[in-house]
């Protein structure tokens, strides 16, 4: 089994390991100065882009699922503290429980895991994570769902974060009740070998399958059937599909994409060509066809749009999709002459 950890002071961010233990020695080697991550799964094979190596991401190899459930939102740069991750963890516990599934959680600085045992095909996740979002009413980072490259954050480590400034500890189902800020005091100190783990009980989402008459989509008027063409959504803003930089467009070429890189192209439609939310729904239901109305359904478009996110090229360099003789000034931010001045102003 292959393994990564993420180091946020480190370059490259990803690193493989072929196994878990050499990966914890890693990650270790951070933990006192930097935001260090490990994969969620392991991965039965590697595959090569370019110049880089490493796991490929659908042979994950599945025992658990591990929601992320944010308290903070940002906007316009500046975050702020909602009810959302601590209202959404104690309904992820009243389901669990109920169905008494082996489970824990932990507080990361910033809202909650939840994590219980699971399992199926990794490409069902994606379905499954939707559907008990829509179940639940909670609310899980859209950009995490069915990502099985994501990673989540080193138990016990420091979270440096603005507004965070405290450790990723595990925490009991009874504290899960206490107030947002308690927990957080509670955080100021890691719980080395502390461990709070309920149930037995594991997870069958094999047979997961979206259900779309239960799927809460914002009132966004278009119609997936009418025939539009990617190249005249574009030639609106000025752009050719042959203006893309070579990591969109390695990615395009992929039989199939994922939620995460979803996530990133249209992040990249966004920031790099200024398209409006409409028009970039369009484009990705154009260039992906199959694809492209899973992403509309589970309303990644809308999710990048209401909280302004922005193509951070740094992510696609971390898992090789750059070309090796990428010109570095440029991090993808600047194409046919145009520079993004207001990206990287704030120094993403």
């Amino acid at each position: 089994m292959y393994y990564e950890t993420g180091v946020s002071s480190r370059v490259p961010f990803r690193v493989m390991f072929d196994s878990k233990k050499d990966s914890i020695a890693d990650f270790n080697k951070y933990k006192e100065f930097s935001n260090v991550y490990h994969s969620i799964y392991g991965f039965r094979e590697t595959e090569k882009i370019f110049d880089r190596v490493g796991p490929n991401y659908e042979t994950a190899h599945i025992n658990r699922v591990v929601l992320d459930l944010d308290s903070y939102i940002k906007h316009e740069g500046i975050e702020y503290y909602t009810e959302n991750g601590s209202d959404s963890v104690r309904k992820v516990e009243k389901w669990t429980n109920k169905l008494n599934l082996l489970r824990q959680y932990r507080f990361s600085g910033g809202g909650f895991y939840a994590i219980f045992s699971a399992k199926g095909h990794p490409l069902k996740l994606r379905d499954f994570e939707i559907n008990l979002q829509n179940k639940l009413d909670i609310h899980i980072d859209e950009s995490t769902i069915g990502d099985t490259a994501r990673m989540m954050r080193v138990t016990n480590s420091f979270n440096f974060k603005n507004y965070r400034r405290c450790y990723c500890i595990p925490v009991t189902i009874e504290e899960l009740d206490l107030p947002f800020e308690k927990i957080r005091k509670l955080a100021q100190k890691p719980r080395i070998n502390e461990r709070y783990i309920y149930g037995k009980e594991t997870y069958d989402f094999s047979n997961s399958k979206i259900d779309q008459s239960k799927i809460r989509l914002k009132k966004i008027k278009i119609d997936l059937k009418e025939n539009v063409q990617a190249d005249d959504i574009l030639t609106e803003y000025g752009w050719e599909q042959s203006d893309f930089c070579n990591a969109i467009k390695m990615i395009l070429s992929k039989g199939h994409i994922g939620n995460y890189l979803r996530f990133e192209l249209i992040k990249y439609f966004k920031t790099v060509i200024g398209i409006s939310l409409e028009d970039n729904i369009r484009l990705i239901v154009s260039l992906l066809k199959h694809e492209g109305k899973h992403s509309f359904h589970e309303k990644q478009a809308i999710y990048a749009y209401r909280r302004n996110y922005v193509f951070n090229p740094q992510k696609l360099k971390g898992l090789g999709y750059c070309l090796p003789d990428c010109n570095k000034s440029c991090m993808g931010w600047r194409y046919l002459g145009r520079k993004l001045k207001d990206v990287i102003e704030n120094g993403l």
